[in-house]
C-alpha cells in the first residue's frame, strides 16, 4: 500500500470473502478481492477512518467510523465530517459477528470469587 493515501486499520469481510479496510489518514474504505486485487475505493469524509462493519437487516449497510482523538479546536472545525459514523448501502453481504462467550474456566480467572 502506498505511504501517501494513509494506512490499514480496522476491518471487515463480506460472504464473498472480500476485505473491506478502513484507510486511517486517507479517508477512504478499500475493497480487496481474496487474491488482493483492488475491488472498489469508498471516499469517507473524514481523514481518520478507524474501522468497518456491515450491519442491517440484509447485511449491506457498511457502517464506517472516524476519529477526532487528540484534535484541537481548530482541527474540528477544519473538518466537521470528522468524528462521525457513516453508512453506505452495499450491494455485497457482510457477514454475521460471532457471539463472544468465554469459556467459564477463563471467565473464572478473570472475575474474583466465580
Amino acid at each position: 500500500m502506498a505511504d501517501d493515501i494513509g494506512t490499514p486499520d480496522g476491518l471487515t469481510v463480506d460472504s464473498a470473502g472480500d476485505l473491506w479496510v478502513a484507510i486511517y489518514g486517507g479517508g477512504q474504505v478499500r475493497r480487496y478481492s481474496p487474491d488482493g486485487v483492488l475491488r472498489e475505493v469508498l471516499a469517507v469524509p473524514a481523514a481518520q477512518t478507524t474501522s468497518c462493519a456491515f450491519a442491517g437487516a440484509r447485511l449491506d449497510r457498511l457502517y464506517v467510523t472516524t476519529a477526532t482523538e487528540g484534535w484541537t479546536d481548530e482541527e474540528r472545525l477544519a473538518e466537521p465530517g470528522a468524528g462521525l459514523v457513516y453508512r453506505f448501502d452495499t450491494d455485497v453481504t457482510g457477514v454475521p459477528a460471532a457471539a463472544f462467550r468465554p469459556e467459564p474456566a477463563w471467565w473464572a480467572t478473570v472475575v474474583p470469587g466465580r
